[in-house]
């Protein structure tokens, strides 16, 4: 969808690439907030079922001894800030609507 939406962007006028300059940007924000809350996911994911099966408690006693580290916090931050995003795209959307 993005990259669809940049050739789009790309193919278009320079009067309607300034007016949709903020739509390109909040995509590519998103799509790099979104490529590091899958990515520390996934790897997380793997630790507690793969790499560190054994732990006292099986994947469930991993879950809740590092739910914390450092790298799974981000991911819960970059999920947020892209919800935070979102939204700031749909109030936007809704001032320019009311107008």
């Amino acid at each position: 969808m993005y990259a669809h939406s940049l050739s789009i962007y790309l193919n278009t006028s320079p009067n309607l690439r300034r007016q949709r300059r903020v739509y390109i940007i909040i995509g590519t924000i998103s799509l790099m907030l979104t490529t590091i809350v899958v990515f520390t996911d996934a790897v997380f994911m793997e630790f507690m079922w793969i790499e560190h099966r054994n732990v006292d408690g099986g994947p469930l006693g991993y879950l809740a001894a590092n739910s914390s580290i450092w790298w799974q916090t981000m991911g819960t931050a970059a999920n947020q800030l892209t919800n935070f995003v979102g939204d700031g795209l749909l109030v936007r959307y809704e001032g320019l609507s009311s107008l």
